[in-house]
């Protein structure tokens, strides 16, 4: 389901919405983005608990109230539509820009730890990196 980059694994945008679509924040808990997972699931929480109509919140209403009272208020269904497609967008685009983040990152072949591309060599295990001239000064 994931591919390696230099020991990162990479999560795919596609299965990522899925899960956004399922449960909102779920796609970006699955890409790993937990704070982002958090905030979509309780703006999606807290704009049903807010928006439902008086009287609703006091117990756990059934489907069919539910139905009846929103169909009053189609405004409410849209906006939490509106957020549900925005949480599912999002964790497309956050999955992507991690994949990007993680593959433009450089890592020693050597060791495969994270390294600084202006360096010459590994701060890790001191080997020196190709590319750079040990000559040169």
């Amino acid at each position: 389901m994931t591919e390696r980059v230099d020991g990162e694994s990479q999560r795919r945008p596609v299965v990522a919405a899925a899960f956004a679509l399922v449960v909102p924040g779920a796609g970006h808990a699955y890409a790993r983005a937990w704070i982002r997972a958090l905030l979509w699931a309780a703006l999606f929480v807290t704009s049903l608990w807010f928006l439902t109509p008086d009287g609703l919140l006091a117990g756990v209403p059934s489907f069919d109230v539910l139905a009846d009272a929103y169909s009053d208020t189609p405004d409410l269904v849209l906006f939490a539509l509106a957020v549900w497609v925005m949480n599912v967008v999002d964790a497309y685009l956050t999955a992507s820009r991690r994949n990007r983040r993680v593959s433009d990152e450089q890592s020693c072949p050597h060791c495969g730890k994270r390294i600084d591309g202006d360096l010459e060599f590994c701060y890790w295990c001191t080997t020196p990196l190709d590319g750079h001239e040990s000559g040169e000064r």
